[in-house]
């Protein structure tokens, strides 16, 4: 079974496929999301096992079943979330989506209907900006980072939030976000969407520290290092429908996601997301693997 693996660096390999568990699925992916997860074990910012198969997000459709799972779902699309409640971050403490016949954790996957197309892939994004909108209500709120997570937050946050700023990034012209050059105490609530380890430091110095809300799609990673800690994971939710269809979040789609037919080009992404045609990429991978 080819799958795209870490070892040493991001390749393909032809690897033993997976015995399916008894609360697992067999899924083929067809469309896989490319996001800083991967970007991050190719720079060495995150560590994952050697042999570990690689992707955190894929719509795709259900092969087989374990024995504790209905057959019912076999044959139906499907979207696999990126972390497991029971077993860990898809593409990081367990195996992921980039293989030709992916085994993942029955409570990471959801079926959606048959049209569903590639927007459906960032539903977890959503999921875990939904949780924010609630915490964020009434605070003044800094968001570090402005990648996929970050530019959803802040075109979603303005109606939530009494004051927004964005850090660093002088590329941000959204109406009511302010452009911010250092992290202050102003600030009641920091979403610290960075995967870099020195803007937690520069937090825990403050003297009275914000909360700090931070993305997860891994139970070990990022480390925690800051105090008033809220830790937001994605969860599988009925009430996305509405954000994922909002004109906020189809424009910054637009602006910020790339597509893609060839996996290993793609990594580290040229753009915040790139959603990968898996199917279509697969021949190349044959290729270059028998190289």
């Amino acid at each position: 079974m080819l799958a795209v693996i870490f070892d040493q660096s991001i390749t393909a390999r032809d690897v033993v496929g997976k015995a399916v568990l008894r609360d697992h699925l067999t899924v083929q992916p067809h469309l896989v999301l490319l996001d800083g997860v991967e970007s991050a074990v190719y720079l060495g910012l995150l560590w994952v096992q050697p042999g570990r198969i690689l992707g955190t997000t894929a719509l795709g459709k259900v092969l087989s079943v374990g024995l504790d799972l209905s057959r019912k779902i076999e044959g139906r699309k499907v979207l696999v979330f990126p972390y497991s409640v029971t077993y860990g971050g898809l593409g990081t403490e367990i195996d992921g989506v980039m293989a030709e016949e992916a085994v993942v954790p029955h409570d990471t996957v959801v079926e959606v209907p048959e049209e569903a197309d590639w927007r459906y892939l960032f539903l977890p994004h959503l999921s875990i900006i939904e949780q924010l909108k609630r915490l964020a209500k009434g605070l003044r709120v800094l968001v570090v980072g402005t990648g996929l997570l970050g530019s959803l937050a802040l075109s979603l946050l303005r109606n939530d939030a009494v004051r927004i700023g964005a850090l660093y990034d002088q590329s941000i012209t959204l109406e009511g976000v302010e452009r911010v050059r250092e992290i202050s105490g102003e600030w009641e609530l920091v979403f610290l969407s960075s995967m870099k380890t020195w803007i937690r430091g520069e937090i825990s110095r403050l003297s009275s520290p914000p909360t700090v809300v931070i993305p997860r799609v891994s139970r070990s990673w990022p480390l925690n290092i800051t105090k008033n800690v809220v830790e937001l994971f994605p969860r599988i939710s009925t009430n996305l429908q509405g954000l994922l269809e909002s004109k906020e979040v189809t424009e910054v789609l637009n602006k910020v996601v790339g597509f893609s037919d060839d996996i290993l080009s793609s990594i580290p992404t040229p753009k915040a997301g790139v959603v990968v045609d898996f199917q279509k990429a697969l021949p190349k991978l044959k290729v270059m693997e028998s190289a």
